[in-house]
Formats: C-alpha cells, structure tokens, sequence
C-alpha cells in the first residue's frame, strides 16, 4: 500500500525495534548533501536490480524517500510490481 508519511512517522519507524528499509532515491548530490540518517541511496536505474539484495525479506517495510513526493510515489509503484508488501 503506497502512502505519503509524515517526517515524524518516518523517524517513529526507523527508531522503532521493528524492521524497515530507508532507501532515497533522489539524485546523488542530493543524497551527499544531506540524507536520513541509516537510510541508503539507490538510483532509479538500480532499484529493481539491488532491491532483492537490500530488502531480501518481501514483507519488510520500504520507505522511499526523495525531495518532493514525485519521484517516491513512482518507485512505489514500482517496488509492489517488483512483489513487495
């Protein structure tokens, strides 16, 4: 279920015990000027070639982060195409 989150939920969930995956998919500068903390930097072009590396469990959380909500809204949707929850 894709949704919008909230930066307080974002940081509840990634302090939280439970697991979650932070990937930003902004552009690379962006991500080297200032990232969320344990978060990891995955490129479009690359996602749905490094996604079963990084998150190999299909049932943990995906939270995808970018500037605006544009581009994050996109890869969602092609993150549960690619069988993620």
């Amino acid at each position: 279920m894709v949704k919008p989150l909230s930066p307080q939920t974002v940081c509840e969930k990634i302090e939280s015990t439970d697991p979650v995956a932070v990937l930003d998919v902004r552009p690379s500068l962006d991500y080297v000027g200032g990232h969320i903390l344990r978060s990891t930097w995955v490129p479009r072009q690359e996602l749905e070639r490094r996604l079963p590396n990084l998150v190999p469990n299909r049932r943990t959380p995906i939270i995808l982060c970018d500037n605006h909500g544009e581009r994050s809204a996109i890869d969602a949707a092609w993150v549960e195409r690619l069988g993620y929850d």
